[in-house]
């Protein structure tokens, strides 16, 4: 085989790659005109492949369920699938589904609850246990209404056979603060509990429904009702009812809430398409239960059900996460894994797609997937599921699997496949009308030149689909107890049957994502290294998406999930992106695993179908460790124009910090508008905004005194070249004030000579207000407010040189480290540079006492906002997902002998680890990250995705 060695020579450690060569195609013509070539060749503008009208239709339809066992297929038919909401049930079925709701309020006050929102301040809420399948149990504390609420479920038919119990959901109410919850029932009256059931077909014209007709359908008894539902009957009962069961028609889901809270209005819907109940309490205490049976009711005591699925829950967990551990881990470890569980969607509906001629729509998806928030992020993501599944695998192999295939099987396929290879998959899938309600505008058109991080290829599909965790006597046991018991989730499906059936979809997802954010090639020429015999595969690839006119300081790079996380301040097609090569790396390398397991090689050899994948790996990490790599500063960086100004060490010049390569102006944020009244911002530097209200002063009132005069020009801090006004004449200062307050000015026609300081008059370049607004919205109008008193203010570049290719290394955080995390190097041969970036890692300035920092305190715009609102997000927070893929990373270079990493692992995990369970212990929530500083959980919560991953840190499982 021929190879390169790879070499990086840093703290005289020599590191040898062995890498296999490309060697098709040698270049012939000279290098000047093979670099023009290239840069013409594949630049960062759009390309035929990115026409979103051309990725409408499916990669392909398969029937994943022949991979799954009945078992688990009648298991998954129902489900908490509907996470939007506080409690709710649906079948896994499309376009048309049975859905259940519950919602609650107070007699005279009609804030309803339903879906779950931020705003809505509830106290806690969240699934204390929930087993993904049959069982679940959540408490809500609502102190608007001063009432708290355990809402359950099980599902005696998964747990017995021979029950005809297919769910039975409870719902207790009970006071939250004895005296305030009587203040509360004397003033706005008792809580009122609903319900509904009925058909749900978000907007699809083909779905299917069966109206109601309560007259026939209906069948009240005492204290209770019953409903028939379509070959089903609900059966309804309660404890505490003042009124019994009230019972109105709904069209559709959308009218809902309105009817609950106008249970007055008697108007008839068109179709009985869903049953609302409501109950009032005529207690504190009220209960309400509903069971779906298919057939007679045959005495089952659903109360043994529950006893039975709490049971199975906790020997569940404790065989996935088998560690020892407080009760305060405990607690925190089971409501991390049942909310990610519990936070399990099923969603069908068109996908939004941005094309040139405006948005259009994909043919139907449908998607099972975990949620990062059910209140906030209630929808698939790519990159996250990845993290997701990584928690999942753990506690029910089968489930991660059913959401690795569901994923799969959303790919999007080209028109012309023959020109644009590959499939694509969406990285953010609002799918439905429920979905689609919760997610901003800008948000919901889907660009098919647009990437995420591969998580599920690189972190969790081989796992899935080629290990398994079985020993010979467990097999066993699950043949004696059945596949649905507790250890048996990975026999619930055919290791070998889907990996056969999805590894078209990975190949595909892997073709697409090399070919769509491969980096221009004229990049490599721009390292200063001459080209080789692998020219025709750098392995240099870029986030595509950035918009250097998004308005921020640092345009964004959404696609690589890292959002704010600094990158080259002009996005250009020099970039190359360090994080996008090593996702790229793992992900080839996974699939190459997923190929060999199969054991359907088509040769042997270097021309296997692993082996082409494996080459690809090894492209991506030879750049990751030569193109990617400043020996000097023994740092991995991004690529991409920075500029060479550099401050020199030990000292602050015009406002930079040491080691960063441009200036950073605030801007007082200013409203204009134009002649049409149209408006636009504009920007003022706060100094000058300063100066120019006292200017204004100054001319607004001449009775100043002299000495006032001078004292007010002395506040403006006249410096060498200010252009100042005197009797009428332009100048520039060329002298500060002596202390006789004369200031020494040259005149614009040349003439130098001595004015007093209370002559002077600054003019500040003799800029007005409405010189700092833009061409297009040329008037001032006035500064902005900041909402809290103060002006709202923004960051912007200033006095840089014209910017040049090179490493972005004065950012060191999560992107310097991901070699690291994925392990893309072996400790062996290696020992001295992979303890040495371990080091680094290690340094008060990214290491805190809480955990691992998204951005080091040395970086320039640490915590520093994006624009004018925009909260720094991976800016120093600290994040579960990359902690813990820090972990990982370490776990594994301490199982190979590093010393180092086994250090960093061990106080990395109980520093995040004790972050998150004391946020927890104080708040009843998981966030979606952490402060640095303090360790107080930030921004969306609960964050049910992947600060899941605590539970995987507590049991030291990794995976």
């Amino acid at each position: 085989m021929t190879s390169y060695a790879v070499l990086l020579l840093a703290t005289s450690t020599v590191v040898a790659v062995d890498l296999p060569c490309d060697t098709r195609d040698p270049y012939e013509a000279p290098r000047d005109a093979r670099m023009q070539e290239l840069f013409e060749d594949k630049g960062l503008v759009p390309s035929v492949c990115s026409e979103g009208e051309k990725w409408l239709g499916s990669f392909g339809a398969q029937d994943a369920k022949k991979a799954f066992t009945r078992e688990h297929n009648e298991s998954m038919h129902w489900g908490t699938y509907r996470p939007h909401l506080y409690f709710g049930m649906k079948t896994k079925t499309a376009p048309s589904a049975t859905v259940t709701g519950v919602m609650w309020q107070r007699e005279r006050d009609t804030t309803l609850r339903h879906e779950c929102k931020e705003s809505d301040k509830l106290k806690k809420y969240g699934w204390n246990k929930h087993d993904g399948r049959t069982f679940g149990e959540q408490t809500i504390t609502d102190k608007h209404h001063w009432v708290s609420l355990l809402t359950s479920f099980v599902k005696p038919k998964v747990l017995d056979t021979k029950s005809n119990m297919i769910w039975h959901q409870t719902v207790k109410a009970t006071p939250h603060g004895k005296s305030h919850s009587s203040y509360a029932a004397a003033h706005t009256g008792p809580v009122q509990i609903f319900f509904y059931i009925g058909t749900d077909c978000d907007g699809s014209p083909s779905c299917t429904q069966n109206p109601f007709n309560l007259k026939t359908d209906m069948t009240r008894t005492e204290g209770a009702l019953s409903l028939r539902v379509a070959e089903d009957t609900l059966h309804l009962s309660g404890v505490n009812l003042r009124d019994g069961f009230e019972a109105k028609c709904v069209e559709s889901v959308e009218g809902i809430e309105s009817k609950a809270t106008q249970w007055e209005d008697d108007t008839e819907p068109e179709n009985c398409n869903l049953v609302l109940f409501r109950v009032t309490a005529s207690d504190p205490d009220v209960t309400l239960t509903a069971a779906l049976l298919n057939g007679d009711d045959n005495g089952d005591d659903y109360k043994e059900y529950y006893k039975k699925g709490a049971m199975l829950f906790e020997q569940k967990f404790q065989r996935a996460f088998p560690k020892s551990l407080t009760e305060k881990e405990l607690l925190a470890g089971q409501y991390a894994i049942s909310n990610l569980v519990g936070g399990a969607g099923y969603w069908h509906g068109k996908l939004k797609v941005h094309s040139s001629n405006g948005a259009v729509e994909t043919d139907p998806i449908s998607l099972y997937s975990f949620v990062p928030s059910r209140s906030f992020f209630p929808r698939g993501f790519l990159w996250d599921e990845g993290f997701h599944l990584k928690a999942v695998l753990q506690f029910d192999k089968a489930l991660a699997a059913e959401s690795l295939t569901s994923w799969m099987l959303t790919m999007r396929g080209h028109a012309d496949p023959t020109v644009c290879k590959g499939g694509w998959i969406p990285r953010e899938q609002a799918l439905g009308r429920a979905a689609r309600s919760r997610v901003p505008d800008e948000f919901l058109s889907q660009d098919p030149n647009v990437a995420n991080p591969p998580t599920l290829l690189s972190l969790v599909s081989s796992s899935i689909l080629t290990k398994s965790d079985l020993t010979p006597s467990m097999r066993d046991h699950c043949k004696s107890f059945g596949n649905l018991a507790v250890g048996c989730s990975e026999v619930l499906y055919d290791q070998k049957i889907l990996g056969g059936l999805l590894l078209p979809y990975m190949e595909a997802w892997s073709v697409w994502l090399v070919d769509s954010q491969e980096a221009n090639k004229a990049a490599y020429f721009e390292t200063g290294l001459e080209p080789t015999e692998d020219l025709i595969d750098t392995g240099l690839y870029t986030w595509r998406g950035r918009d250097a006119k998004d308005g921020r300081l640092v345009p964004m790079t959404l696609s690589s999930g890292l959002d704010d996380y600094p990158r080259s301040y002009w996005p250009s097609h020099h970039e190359a992106h360090l994080d996008l090569g090593c996702w790229v790396a793992s992900s080839q390398t996974a699939l190459a695993e997923i190929i060999e397991s199969q054991g359907d090689e088509k040769a042997t050899g270097l021309d296997t179908e692993g082996q082409k994948y494996r080459t690809k790996a090894h492209a991506a990490i030879r750049a990751i460790h030569t193109y990617h790599y400043d020996t000097e500063k023994n740092q991995y960086a991004d690529r991409g124009l920075v500029s060479q100004r550099m401050v020199a060490e030990g000292t602050i010049s015009d406002g930079a910090p040491v080691g960063s390569s441009v200036t950073i102006r605030r801007d007082v944020v200013v409203q204009c508008n134009d002649e049409q009244g149209r408006t636009g911002n504009g920007g003022i530097p706060i100094d000058h905004l300063a100066a120019m209200q006292q200017q204004q002063k100054w001319e607004l009132d001449p009775s100043i005194k002299p000495k006032m005069r001078v004292k007010i020009t002395k506040t403006l801090k006249f410096k060498k070249n200010n252009v100042i006004v005197w009797q009428g004449t332009r100048a520039t200062v060329n002298k500060v004030p002596s202390r006789k307050g004369m200031v020494e000015v040259t005149s614009d026609t040349g003439v130098t000579f001595n004015v007093r300081l209370e002559e002077v008059h600054p003019l500040l370049n003799t800029r007005t207000y409405s010189d700092y607004c833009p061409d297009e919205f040329p008037t001032f109008m006035y500064p902005l407010g900041d909402g809290k008193g103060g002006l709202l203010t923004r960051s912007k570049i200033v006095s840089v040189e014209v910017p040049s290719p090179g490493l972005l290394t004065e950012h060191r955080g999560y992107v310097s480290f991901l070699p690291i995390f994925l392990h893309l190097l072996p400790y062996e041969g290696n020992e001295e540079h992979i303890d040495s970036i371990i080091a680094q890692m290690q340094d008060d300035s990214v290491f805190s006492d809480f955990g691992l920092r998204s951005l080091s305190t040395t970086s320039q715009i640490y915590m520093m906002e994006n624009a004018p609102g925009d909260a720094p997000y991976w800016r120093g927070a600290l994040w579960m997902n990359m902690n813990y893929l820090a972990l990982e990373g370490l776990k594994q270079y301490s199982l190979e002998g590093s010393q180092t990493a086994a250090a960093m692992h061990t106080s990395l995990s109980r520093r995040i680890s004790s972050t998150v369970v004391d946020s927890y212990s104080k708040t009843g929530f998981l966030f979606e990250h952490y402060d640095d500083i303090n360790g107080l959980g930030q921004r969306s919560h609960p964050f049910s995705g992947w600060s899941a991953l605590v539970v995987n840190i507590l049991a030291d499982k990794y995976a």
